[in-house]
């Protein structure tokens, strides 16, 4: 479980206070994931969804599972360079969504 933030704004530079709720955006984006872990939301899991578009068009959303002071949310993102970079870094290991629903059926 990671529990914080520490000099990830070097990675991702200009962030500042960048509040996400799911009822405010589809999608958050890595600075809305960085201002959550700096707000003291921990992960608990990374969750890799790809999605198939018209069967040609592929794009690949992260499902970061928080949790802070006996609250849970999930927050999608979808990959971009800095969340690549922040996963690769971090040591985050991945769970597959495709491969988690096969082993839940």
């Amino acid at each position: 479980m990671m529990s914080n933030a520490q000099n990830y704004h070097i990675q991702y530079p200009g962030v500042t206070n960048q509040h996400w709720h799911a009822g405010s955006g589809r999608y958050a984006g890595g600075d809305h994931l960085l201002t959550a872990l700096t707000d003291g939301w921990m992960l608990h899991r990374c969750v890799q969804v790809t999605h198939t578009y018209a069967g040609m068009r592929f794009v690949t959303v992260y499902q970061f599972e928080l949790e802070r002071g006996g609250e849970a949310m999930t927050m999608p993102v979808i990959t971009n360079p800095y969340i690549e970079r922040f996963l690769q870094t971090s040591g985050i290991q991945v769970v597959d969504g495709a491969q988690n629903k096969e082993e839940a059926a």
